[in-house]
């Protein structure tokens, strides 16, 4: 029955790039939302750098101490739900954005890249 398979979630696609074909991508940004809930504020380069570094390790979770909004305090990044957490449990987003790279939300509620061709043609 088609209408069943049209309830179940769709997995989510995941960008793919070939090396040396495409010219490299722009900067990754990282921005955390800001205090006022509504808007997202750009990390410095280099928090962005840090938090980058952290990310491409492939762990799921890592613990940093050394943000410049936050020094010395442990701030813990869940990178499956893009979360920050602070030693006093208060939790508020974080993304990771390439400029150029469109995403969309799955249903996990996780923002993913669309594949290379959907981003040409979104432009």
């Amino acid at each position: 029955n088609s209408f069943c398979t049209l309830l179940h979630p769709m997995p989510a696609k995941k960008k793919v790039r070939s090396e040396g074909t495409q010219a490299p991508l722009p900067p990754v940004l990282w921005q955390r939302l800001a205090d006022d809930g509504a808007t997202w504020a750009d990390l410095s380069a280099a928090d962005a750098s840090v938090l980058e570094t952290a990310f491409k390790t492939g762990l799921p979770s890592v613990s940093i101490t050394t943000m410049s909004w936050a020094p010395g305090a442990t701030l813990s990044y869940d990178f499956s739900k893009f979360v920050e957490t602070g030693a006093d449990g208060a939790t508020r987003p974080v993304r990771r954005l390439t400029p150029g790279v469109w995403e969309f939300k799955d249903d996990s509620d996780v923002f993913v890249a669309f594949y290379d061709e959907d981003n040409v043609m979104i432009e």
